[in-house]
C-alpha cells in the first residue's frame, strides 16, 4: 500500500489515522511498512508521533484510553492465576471468565482466534496447533498457501497473552523472510483495539507485551540467535537455512533452562536429507503433513494454473508437500530419455518448418562458445545442429555465427550479453538484423527462468533433443541446491554447461512466457 500513495496522501493518511486515535503500531501495520520508516517520513514531513499525540500537539484518543484504571489482556490473565501485576492503565472489553477459558489448551485457541480476531481455524490448523502445543519437539510439512504462516502468527500472539513472560523466537533464512511472521502478528494486533494497548514496546522486529512476554524476529544467519532464553522457538522454512545444523546446535541451548520449552520446524519439504528430514524420521518430533488443498479458501483456478506452470517434482514439493527423491539433479534420467531420440544433424534450413531460433553462449579465453540451433512446428520444438567453438578469437566467432544465421534463415538469437560478450553482440546488431537479436542478461533470477522454462517444455513432451552425448552428461551432471535467496543452479565439477546453457536460451526465445521461479522461504521458495 505504502509505494502506491503519492507524499500528499501518506501524509493525509497518517494525520487522520493519528486524529482518530490509532497508534504507530497500528499505522505501521495498516501501511506495511516498519516503523522506523514511519517515524523517518513523520521527521521530514514535520508530522509529530511523540507520545501518540497528534499533529494538533493534543492528547490522542489512544492516551486517554491510557489515563482509565484498568489492566491489559495479559495483565488481567495474570491477576485472574494469582500472579502479581504491577500498577497499569488500560481499557476492559472481555469478561473474566472469557480470558480464563482463552487459556484451556486447543480448545481456548479456538475460541481466542474467534472471539479477538474473528477467525474461525480450520480442521489442520487445529490439528497443527494441537500438537505444537503438546509437545517439545514437533515438524509441519505444508503446501503453500495452507494456512501455516498465519497460524504460527496467531499461535504466537496467543502464547504471548496467555502465559506471562514468555520468550518466542521466529527464526527463518533471510531477515526479510523472518519478517513475514512477525507483521502476520502486528496485522492481527491491528485488528483489535485492546490488543493493542497491550504491546508495551515495539521495534520493526520485537514485541513486548505488558506482561513481560516477547516476541522476536531473527534471520538464521544473526549472532542474536546465540545467548537469548527462549520458550518457543519456531523455525520457519527450515528445508532453505544453508546452516541448518549450525542453527540447531546455536537454538537448543536456549531452550534448555525453560520447562515445557518447544521447538516447532515448520516448512515445505526438499530433498531427503538435511534437519528437515532428520526431524520428520525422528520419534521426538510430533509431526503431521498437509498440502496446500487442504485450506478450504485455497484459490483452485490458481493452484491449476500453478500446476500447468510448473515443473512436476517443483509442484509435488510446493503444493502437495511431497518428499522429492531426487532435488540435486535437476533433469532426472527419465525425462532426458523421454526426450531424446537418435537423428542426424541438418545444416540447412527445413523450409517445412516455420520458425528457427539459437541459443549462443559465448567462451571466454579457453571456454567453448555454443551457438544450438532449433526448430518450432507448431508446438513441437526439435534441436536441429550444435555448434562449438574452442579457443577461436572473438573476431573468427562473429563470421562463423554469421555463417550459421544465413544458412538457416535464423529468425531470432537469443544471445548472453555481458562482460566480454558485450563488443560481439553489439557488432551482431549491426551486422545482423537488430530486431532479430535477443539480449539475454545471465543473473540468478534470469538463468532460474530460462532453465525452467526448458524443463517446463521436456515434461510437456514439446521438446525433442538429440543423443549427442556432450549434451547429455551435462543434463545428467546439472544440479541445483535451495538457498535462502533462491535456487542455485551448477553443473558438477567434472561438467560444464555451455551447451544447456545456449540451449535453454534458444527455448527461450520461442516466445514470451511468464517467469518460472523457484519459490525461496520467505520468500521461494
Amino acid at each position: 500500500m505504502w509505494d502506491e500513495l503519492s507524499k500528499q496522501q501518506k501524509i493525509d493518511y497518517i494525520t487522520e489515522a493519528i486524529k482518530s486515535g490509532k497508534s504507530s503500531i497500528q499505522i505501521v501495520a495498516s501501511l506495511d511498512i516498519t516503523k522506523a520508516m514511519l517515524y523517518m517520513f513523520c521527521s521530514r514531513n514535520e508530522i509529530s508521533l511523540r507520545n501518540e499525540k497528534n499533529i494538533q500537539g493534543k492528547t490522542s484518543k489512544f492516551q486517554k484510553q491510557l489515563k482509565k484504571n484498568k489492566l491489559s489482556i495479559s495483565q488481567r490473565i495474570m491477576e485472574l492465576c494469582s500472579l502479581e501485576v504491577s500498577d497499569s492503565t488500560f481499557p476492559k472489553h472481555f469478561s473474566d471468565e472469557q480470558l480464563l477459558y482463552w487459556r484451556n489448551n486447543i480448545e481456548g485457541f479456538k475460541q481466542f482466534c474467534f472471539e479477538v480476531l474473528n477467525i474461525t481455524l480450520q480442521s489442520h490448523q487445529i490439528d497443527i496447533a494441537e500438537k505444537m502445543h503438546n509437545n517439545r519437539h514437533s515438524v509441519f510439512i505444508c503446501g503453500r498457501r495452507s494456512g501455516k504462516t498465519l497460524l504460527s502468527a496467531l499461535y504466537c500472539l496467543w502464547r504471548a497473552l496467555i502465559q506471562p513472560s514468555e520468550r518466542i523466537t521466529l527464526i527463518s533464512p533471510s531477515y526479510e523472510s523472518s519478517l513475514i511472521i512477525f507483521r502476520m502478528i502486528l496485522e492481527q494486533i491491528a485488528k483489535s483495539e485492546e490488543l493493542r494497548w497491550d504491546i508495551k514496546r515495539d521495534t520493526s522486529d520485537e514485541l513486548t507485551f505488558q506482561n513481560d512476554s516477547n516476541i522476536k524476529s531473527l534471520s538464521a544467519q544473526s549472532l542474536a540467535v546465540r545467548g537469548r532464553e527462549n520458550s518457543i522457538v519456531i523455525i520457519d522454512e527450515a528445508s532453505s537455512l544453508e546452516n541448518d545444523k549450525e542453527v540447531i546446535a546455536s537454538v537448543s541451548p536456549s531452550l534448555a533452562s525453560r520447562p515445557n520449552s518447544q521447538l516447532i520446524l515448520i516448512s515445505t519439504p526438499r530433498s531427503r536429507q538435511g534437519l528437515l528430514w532428520e526431524s520428520w524420521n525422528s520419534p521426538l518430533y510430533a509431526k503431521a503433513q498437509y498440502p496446500s488443498t487442504s485450506n478450504k479458501f485455497l484459490d483452485l483456478e490458481w493452484y491449476e494454473l500453478e500446476k500447468q506452470k510448473l515443473p512436476i517434482e517443483v509442484f509435488q514439493m510446493e503444493y502437495e508437500a511431497q518428499w522429492c527423491d531426487v532435488v540435486d539433479l535437476f533433469f532426472p534420467l527419465k525425462l532426458i530419455n523421454k526426450c531424446k531420440q537418435k537423428y542426424d544433424f541438418i545444416n540447412f534450413r527445413d523450409t517445412g518448418k516455420p520458425l528457427y531460433i539459437c541459443g549462443i553462449d559465448i567462451g571466454r579465453l579457453h571456454d567453448y562458445s555454443v551457438v544450438v540451433v532449433i526448430s518450432k512446428n507448431g508446438e513441437e520444438l526439435k534441436v536441429e545442429n550444435i555448434f562449438t567453438f574452442y579457443n577461436i578469437p572473438f573476431q573468427a566467432q562473429v563470421s562463423r555465427f554469421m555463417r550459421i544465421f544465413d544458412v538457416f534463415h535464423i529468425d531470432k538469437v537469443v544471445i548472453e550479453h555481458n562482460g566480454l560478450s558485450m563488443p560481439i553482440v553489439e557488432q551482431l546488431e549491426n551486422e545482423y538484423d537488430r530486431n532479430k537479436i535477443k539480449r539475454f542478461q545471465p543473473t540468478i533470477k534470469t538463468k532460474e527462468e530460462i532453465y525452467f522454462n526448458l524443463l517446463k517444455k521436456m515434461e510437456e513432451g514439446s521438446l525433442t533433443i538429440p543423443d549427442y552425448e556432450p549434451l547429455i552428461n551435462e543434463m545428467r551432471n546439472f544440479q541445483f541446491v535451495y538457498t535462502p535467496k533462491g535456487v542455485k543452479l551448477h553443473h558438477s565439477s567434472s561438467s560444464s554447461d555451455d551447451i544447456l546453457d545456449a540451449l535453454a536460451m534458444a527455448v527461450s526465445g520461442v516466445k514470451s512466457y511468464r517467469p518460472i521461479l523457484m519459490p525461496v522461504g520467505a520468500g521461494r521458495y
